[in-house]
């Protein structure tokens, strides 16, 4: 996956698009050892391998709506490398839209995590989807807005 070859980290990122959905929720358990790989696909300078690995995590943020995906978009946000910080706001961004309410819940800290790293961003294009990210954020924890604020 990690080869600097498109072709070869092509085909392992196709094959684990199409592992994810089949397992679902059981992706848990290999999560730790694929998630952080792919993400890092994403700090590339060529396009494509930034294309197939953020369609990676799609699938896999989608069919497995796993809440551990959530320490690792964190800690990206706080890279120097400014595909890899779009590519994780991006993922919380479709977190946001696609996972249940329990879920964000117990995940709120580690959101609002990303939301703090976002908010000042040097890029301007990452900072306007940390804006998305708190408009979704408002609608979720209408309740943990105002701590939020203040903790800035």
């Amino acid at each position: 996956m990690c080869s600097e070859r498109t072709r070869l980290s092509g085909t392992a990122c196709d094959l684990l698009a199409t592992i994810a959905p089949r397992m679902g929720d059981k992706f848990d358990a290999v999560l730790p050892l694929f998630f952080p790989e792919v993400l890092k696909l994403c700090s590339r300078t060529n396009k494509l391998f930034i294309a197939r690995a953020q369609k990676t995590l799609a699938v896999i943020i989608t069919h497995t709506k796993l809440a551990g995906v959530f320490p690792f978009l964190r800690e990206a946000v706080k890279d120097k490398s400014h595909t890899l910080r779009i590519s994780a706001i991006e993922m919380t961004l479709q977190c946001m839209k696609e996972y249940e309410a329990r879920i964000l819940r117990a995940k709120v800290d580690d959101i609002e995590s990303i939301l703090r790293s976002t908010a000042t961003d040097p890029n301007p294009e990452a900072r306007k989807l940390s804006k998305q990210l708190f408009e979704l954020y408002k609608k979720q924890f209408p309740d943990r807005v105002e701590e939020c604020v203040h903790l800035r």
